[in-house]
C-alpha cells in the first residue's frame, strides 16, 4: 500500500534489437501494415532516429544510397536530424566506423517475399517461423524423452540463433547442403565427449564457411541431433509433389514460362485440398503481382470464403487494400514492371513484357550457367540462385550492384533500374575523419519494411564471396544487415490479414506423401 506516488512509467527505445552477431532488427510487428493500410509511416521516424543513435556509437556514416520512397525519406529524415541536433558527441575515431549505408525499401520487391525459401533457416521459418531466435517446434520432430510423454504432440520451443554453433553454420546452406554438412559430422563423431563440429568448416557453393570452435561444446550431441531430425523433416517437406510443383509455379511464372490459366489451375487445386491458407495467399499474391491482377477476383475471392470460412473475408478485404491482391479488369495479362509498379501506387497501364525482360536482363534474376560452373567458389550467381532454387531475389541485386557501382557512380544505374519501384538516391555527410581505415570496410545495409532470412543469407554470402576473391590490396569487406523486421511471407501476409494465428496455421502439409 501506499506505493502508487512511487510509480512512474516511460517507454523504453530499444532502438536496434541484436538477433545475431551480424543483424539488427527493430522488431517492429505492426510497421507493414501501418504503412500499407493506413498509410502511417510513423516507424520511418523511428528508423531515423535509431540510425541517429548508432552514429553516436560508430562515428558519422559518411555515404549514404539506396533504392525505394521509403528508404529515401529515411535518409532524408536522418540527415535532417543530425543537422538540427548539431550531434557533437558522435565517435570520430571508432576501430568499427561504418563506411557506408546502403537503404533498401521492401516495396521495391514484393515478389520475394511470397517465393518459397530455401535454404536451412528460411525454411524453417516458411514452416514454423522464428521470432526472436527462437521457433516452435511440434514435439514429435523433436528428439528426446518427451517422445514418450504427452509432450510429443505438444510443441516446443527451440533456440536457433547464434548460440547454437552447428545452427550457425548451416543457416544459410540450402537443406540439400545441410544433409551433408551433418551426415559427415554423425560418421566423424566417435563418442559423447567428442565436440561434433571438429576443426574444420564446411562449405556448400561458397556457403557456410564460418570457423568452429574446435574444443567440445555443452550439448554438442542434443544439438546434432536436433538438427538431424529438422533436416529429414524438412528434405521429406521438399520431396512432397505439391511443395515441388508450387516452387516450379513459382520459378515458371518469374521466367514468364506459364501461363495465367495454368498457375490459376494450381491454385484452384492447392485451394481445393485445403492446404495452408497463408500458402495459398502467398502463390494467389505472387500471381496478382506479376500478371497484373485476378481475373473475375470477386468470385475467386467467394471460392476462398466457402472453402476456408468466412473469419478469412477480412484477411482478403486487407490484402487487397493493401495492394498485394487486386483484381484484373482487363482481358490481358500485363507483367511483372506493372504489377509491382501498382503496389507502390504507379501507373500500371503502361507496363509491357519488354519493360519486364528489361528488368530480367538488367538485374539477372534467373541466372543460366552451364554445370561446370554450378560447383565453381568464384562463380557468385550458382551460390545465390540456390537461396530460392534458382531465383536471385532483386532486393540481393540491388545490394551487389550499391556495393560495386559502375566507375560514373550508384546514380548512373537510373536508367537502367527505372522498372523497380521508387527513386534512386545518394547522400553524403561530413564525418570529420582525415582518414579511415583502409584495411576493412565496413557496410552497414538497413532493409525498410522487412527482410527474409533466404536474404540475410545471401547478403552473407555475397560478403564471404567478396573477401574470398578479393586482391589483398583491396579492403576487407564487413557487413551488418538491419532491418525493420524479419519477416517472410506467411508474416507480412499475417500482419496484414489480421487472421487469427491457429486459423492461419490449421492446415498442414503432410511431407513425404
Amino acid at each position: 500500500e501506499g506505493v502508487c506516488d512511487d510509480l512512474s512509467f516511460c517507454d523504453l527505445d530499444l532502438g536496434f534489437i541484436p538477433i545475431e552477431n551480424d543483424v539488427l532488427s527493430m522488431e517492429s510487428p505492426e510497421a507493414f501494415r501501418m504503412t500499407k493500410l493506413i498509410g502511417d509511416k510513423t516507424h520511418l521516424f523511428d528508423l531515423a532516429k535509431t540510425l541517429m543513435q548508432l552514429q553516436v556509437v560508430t562515428g558519422i556514416i559518411g555515404e549514404v544510397k539506396g533504392k525505394g520512397s521509403d528508404a529515401k525519406m529515411v535518409a532524408e529524415m536522418m540527415i535532417k536530424l543530425r543537422a538540427e541536433l548539431g550531434m557533437q558527441d558522435e565517435e570520430r575515431h571508432c576501430e568499427h566506423v561504418i563506411g557506408t549505408l546502403i537503404l533498401i525499401d521492401r516495396e521495391s520487391d514484393m515478389v520475394t517475399p511470397m517465393l518459397t525459401q530455401l535454404t536451412y533457416g528460411g525454411l524453417i521459418d516458411d514452416t514454423w517461423g522464428i521470432k526472436d531466435g527462437v521457433s516452435s517446434i511440434p514435439g514429435h520432430i523433436v528428439p528426446g524423452r518427451h517422445q514418450h510423454t504427452g509432450e510429443r504432440d505438444m510443441m516446443i520451443k527451440v533456440p536457433l540463433n547464434a548460440s547454437d554453433p552447428l545452427f550457425s553454420v548451416i543457416r544459410d546452406l540450402p537443406v540439400k547442403g545441410c544433409e551433408a554438412v551433418i551426415k559427415e559430422k554423425q560418421l566423424n563423431t566417435t563418442d559423447v565427449g567428442e565436440s561434433v563440429y571438429g576443426e574444420e568448416s564446411f562449405s556448400f557453393n561458397g556457403y557456410g564457411n564460418a570457423s568452429i570452435a574446435p574444443s567440445p561444446q555443452p550439448g554438442d550431441i542434443q544439438r546434432f541431433n536436433l538438427h538431424s531430425a529438422l533436416c529429414s523433416y524438412l528434405l521429406a517437406l521438399t520431396r512432397n509433389s505439391t511443395f515441388i510443383r508450387q516452387v516450379q509455379v513459382e520459378h515458371a511464372l518469374l521466367q514468364g514460362a506459364i501461363s495465367y490459366e495454368d498457375a490459376m489451375e494450381f491454385i484452384d487445386e492447392m485451394m481445393y485440398r485445403r492446404q495452408p491458407f497463408g500458402r495459398v495467399l502467398r502463390l494467389l499474391s505472387l500471381v496478382s503481382t506479376l500478371c497484373g491482377g485476378i481475373r473475375k477476383f470477386t468470385d475467386y475471392k467467394r471460392e476462398l470464403i466457402q472453402v476456408y470460412g468466412f473469419e478469412f473475408m477480412f484477411a482478403l478485404q486487407n490484402l487487397e487494400k493493401g495492394g498485394l491482391l487486386k483484381a484484373n479488369k482487363s482481358s490481358k495479362v500485363t507483367s511483372f514492371v506493372g504489377a509491382v509498379a501498382s503496389v507502390s501506387g504507379m501507373n500500371a497501364t503502361k507496363a509491357t513484357n519488354a519493360q519486364w525482360d528489361r528488368v530480367k536482363q538488367a538485374l539477372n534474376i534467373v541466372p543460366y550457367f552451364t554445370d561446370d560452373k554450378k560447383f565453381d567458389p568464384n562463380f557468385i550467381d550458382a551460390g545465390l540462385s540456390e537461396l530460392f532454387g534458382g531465383i536471385v531475389p532483386v532486393t540481393i541485386r540491388l545490394v551487389q550492384k550499391a556495393l560495386f557501382p559502375p566507375k560514373e557512380g550508384w546514380l548512373s544505374l537510373e536508367s537502367e533500374l527505372k522498372d523497380v519501384p521508387g527513386p534512386l538516391f545518394e547522400a553524403y555527410q561530413p564525418t570529420g575523419r582525415e582518414d579511415d581505415n583502409k584495411a576493412v570496410k565496413n557496410i552497414f545495409v538497413l532493409f525498410v519494411g522487412g527482410i527474409t532470412w533466404a536474404e540475410i543469407s545471401g547478403l552473407r554470402f555475397l560478403a564471404a564471396h567478396y573477401n574470398k576473391t578479393r586482391r589483398t590490396s583491396s579492403a576487407e569487406l564487413r557487413m551488418v544487415i538491419g532491418t525493420s523486421r524479419i519477416a517472410g511471407g506467411d508474416t507480412l501476409i499475417n500482419d496484414l490479414a489480421d487472421v487469427p494465428k491457429n486459423m492461419i496455421k490449421s492446415f498442414k502439409l503432410n511431407p513425404g506423401k
